[in-house]
């Protein structure tokens, strides 16, 4: 259940400066990253899930705030054996959410 980003992150670094230098659009690449991203979450879900035997996901946070990013998920894992849910896209963009509820465990109890 381990994966890294940096052979991604170098490979989009060098496109993006190419794409700069010759002045091309940047949709393609960002298009691709996105891909990338989606590819890896279902993979590492499907290992998760077989792992634990769980068969229930929720995805939260900034990417999963991506509606790109999200309607491939759904559509992939929509005749699968494993249930996904997306936290709300206005909580999930970036982690003020759940800094406050870390900040606020100390509080509540």
């Amino acid at each position: 259940l381990w994966f890294n980003l940096s052979g991604i992150e170098t490979q989009c670094s060098r496109l993006a400066e190419k794409t700069v230098e010759d002045g091309s659009e940047p949709g393609p690449l960002i298009r691709e990253l996105m891909d990338k991203l989606a590819d890896l979450l279902i993979r590492i879900t499907e290992a998760a899930c077989a792992a634990e035997s769980f068969d229930k996901v929720m995805f939260t946070g900034g990417v999963a705030s991506s509606k790109y990013i999200s309607g491939i998920l759904k559509e992939y894992f929509a005749d699968k054996n494993i249930s996904i849910e997306f936290g709300k896209q206005t909580l999930s963009q970036d982690n003020a959410v759940g800094t406050a509820l870390l900040g606020g465990k100390e509080i509540w109890r």
